[in-house]
């Protein structure tokens, strides 16, 4: 029966892109820290640290110039280490302590982000290697590496990209551990005419992950189905996931491709039961 409540608390322990959110059953109540919770907690994190790098190196300059970017908070250095416009190291720097605003949420971030970019994000081949150093959002320690290649485009003539999370760990403001890594592909399916403006892009992702909870109860999870995912929307759109636990599962299915916080799970292959979905991102994340 632990076991099975266990397994239950991970029903959406995945959430990819800007927008993955943690969830959990209503009638279950306002739990922070549920282990669904953890696991979308950790994607979470470092989404926000993949769009932090988007803001300062999605660029095509051609410049070799070190320097610094205005702004007290943070502070974003940019420097070339080969004297070439390709590859060049930008980082954050968020200092001790940095204010930054998320709609009604403040977030308290501190320590660096540190980008090496390989060469332009829309040429194949380009790489976007993401490490940290100290880093904090809210006092939540957050470490690991994320690397994001574009991998060119496929038969029906669309950009992906892969995007591999190694070492993935947060050390939560209460101490507890989440361990997480993952290999997605992301398949750009529509807003690709406009690279600079985010928030009408979709994709098409695959993939899977592994990680331990809090507690140190291992589980793996598998996109069965592929995801689709609207900038533009909090929720996941269409798709199936496969959580294991133990000798327990789930499949969550995503719907049928409308924007709505409903979905369905079949826990070790019984009967399908709809439930709805508590978009809970931000209030874990702006406290």
């Amino acid at each position: 029966m632990k076991t099975k409540k266990l397994l239950l608390a991970f029903v959406l322990m995945f959430f990819a892109a800007a927008i993955f959110n943690a969830c959990e059953k209503e009638e279950e109540g306002d739990v922070l820290l549920s282990n669904a919770e953890e696991a979308a907690f950790i994607d979470d994190m470092f989404e926000d640290i993949s769009d932090a790098a988007d803001n300062y190196v999605f660029s095509g300059s051609n410049s070799t110039k070190n320097g610094t970017l205005d702004g007290a908070c943070p502070v974003v250095t940019i420097t070339y280490p080969d004297s070439t416009p390709w590859p060049r190291v930008v980082t954050i720097d968020y200092g001790d302590e940095c204010e930054i605003q998320r709609g009604n949420y403040t977030l308290i971030k501190k320590g660096k982000i540190i980008i090496t970019v390989t060469n332009l994000f829309m040429t194949e081949g380009a790489q976007r290697i993401i490490t940290l150093d100290n880093f904090y959002v809210n006092d939540n320690h957050i470490e690991g590496t994320k690397t994001v290649t574009n991998d060119g485009r496929n038969a029906d003539d669309n950009l992906t990209f892969t995007a591999v999370l190694e070492n993935g760990k947060i050390t939560t403001d209460e101490n507890l551990v989440i361990t997480r890594s993952f290999e997605r592909t992301r398949e750009w399916i529509y807003g690709e005419d406009d690279p600079y403006y985010h928030w009408d892009d979709e994709f098409h992702i695959t993939g899977q992950g592994r990680g331990t909870n809090s507690e140190g109860i291992s589980y793996t999870n598998e996109i069965t189905e592929e995801l689709y995912v609207a900038r533009n929307c909090p929720w996941i759109k269409s798709g199936k996931v496969r959580i294991d636990v133990g000798e327990d599962n789930i499949i969550i299915n995503y719907g049928d491709g409308e924007c709505d916080n409903l979905a369905t799970k079949i826990v070790n292959g019984g009967e399908e039961e709809e439930f709805t979905l508590r978009w809970r991102y931000r209030i874990r994340r702006g406290k």
